[in-house]
């Protein structure tokens, strides 16, 4: 690697990750973000658990069932369930806790990395990438990743509520960018920089236009915009689909991450 070693890498990837749950929730209307004693909690305005509500240990040492507990606290006072993310290897006590206390691990994917600018590739034909800078410009990001992540069991609307506010995401060091295929948006990713590097985000394809390529389009934008932004490194949570588009551009996997989701109390 390019002036980082693994260990490096793996920490500055945590803290982008951080980071964009820090502020990214605020891109709804409700938003919340609590952090106190080393404990993180944020909501948005849709009460989905996976992703949309969640929990980090900002502090290594928080006991894990001070964590949970905390978790717990906040988001049945909210009647939502929420996500727990563990890092393989370092949050193993987490993940432990996570498990005894009747969490269910549900996800498991790889954090990626990047340390160099990607080639520039011709677009297929027909396609236009766009960065998003206006109110319509986020509409649009919106509506394509709405449609796309409901190949992973998320609804439209809860998509359409954790971007309830699509001007808090026109920021200096956000990133998003939307692909066009013959004037219809189609595909989209975010990049946010913090920590000296930048995170890739809410990469997404309408079903119709899959197979084009215009995910390695996106991703190639912001991986590149992350750069022009100022950071040594780009990072990003791959999802099933995403690891071998990632991989062949030339992304790498460092260790994973599994995300641990507590069901709403009944």
């Amino acid at each position: 690697m390019t002036d980082f070693d693994h260990r490096e890498a793996a920490l500055l990837g945590h803290l982008n990750l951080i980071q964009f749950y820090r502020e990214s929730p605020l891109w709804s209307l409700g938003g919340i973000v609590q952090e106190e004693a080393g404990v993180l909690l944020y909501a948005t305005d849709s009460n989905f658990p996976l992703m949309m509500n969640g929990a980090f240990r900002t502090d290594d040492s928080v006991d894990p069932d001070v964590l949970v507990g905390r978790a717990d606290d906040f988001f049945a006072r909210r009647d939502r369930g929420y996500s727990l993310f563990v890092r393989d290897g370092i949050d193993d006590d987490l993940g432990i806790a996570a498990l005894r206390l009747g969490l269910a691990e549900v996800v498991r994917h790889p954090e990626m990395i990047c340390a160099q600018r990607l080639p520039v590739a011709p677009l297929p034909d027909g396609v236009e990438i766009r960065r998003v800078v206006t109110v319509d410009d986020a509409a649009h990001f919106v509506e394509v990743n709405a449609s796309a992540y409901t190949v992973y069991g998320m609804r439209p609307e809860v998509v359409y509520q954790a971007f309830s506010s699509v001007r808090r995401m026109l920021l200096p060091h956000v990133v998003a960018v939307v692909a066009y295929v013959e004037g219809k948006p189609a595909a989209a990713a975010v990049t946010m920089a913090s920590h000296g590097i930048a995170g890739v985000y809410w990469v997404g394809t309408i079903e119709a236009y899959r197979g084009r390529g215009l995910c390695q389009a996106v991703v190639r934008e912001v991986t590149n915009a992350g750069f022009d932004l100022g950071a040594r490194l780009n990072s990003l949570q791959a999802s099933v689909m995403g690891e071998p588009i990632y991989k062949k551009l030339g992304y790498e996997t460092i260790f994973h991450h599994r995300i641990y989701v507590r069901s709403r109390r009944k």
